[in-house]
């Protein structure tokens, strides 16, 4: 499982840079650099909006990013249950392979067995009767 976390991280990374490299064209396109070479252009309030979210979506993933790849590690080693749990229920908002990775994490991690791997108490919530 942690290498599928490396790899999410990796996804997020060029998620990142990718909202990242519309910044520019985006707040290009609100100052009105583009009117005369486009045949429609989208309002100012329009640009700025989407340049706010593709600003948020860049700092969503360059915090997540890090977050995901240390979470593969400490799986890995098998520490920081609580740390893990949180950022399986972060990438739930990174769709599809967060959500998809996110479910399978929360799943495996809240199993009575892994807990104990982990060095810790099951929840009686989790424990299955």
């Amino acid at each position: 499982m942690a290498t599928l976390h490396y790899a999410l991280a990796a996804t997020e990374v060029l998620s990142a840079v990718m909202l990242m490299s519309n910044l520019d064209p985006l707040s290009r396109l609100a100052a009105g650099e583009f009117d005369d070479a486009l045949s429609w252009t989208p309002s100012p309030s329009v640009a700025w909006a989407l340049a706010g979210i593709a600003l948020a979506g860049t700092a969503f993933f360059s915090i997540l990013s890090p977050l995901t790849l240390l979470a593969g590690r400490r799986i890995a080693q098998t520490r920081s249950l609580g740390f893990c749990i949180a950022v399986a229920k972060a990438n739930l908002f990174f769709v599809p392979w967060g959500m998809l990775l996110g479910f399978y994490a929360l799943q495996i991690l809240r199993s009575p067995s892994v807990t104990i791997q982990f060095g810790e108490e099951p929840h009686t919530s989790w424990v299955e009767d």
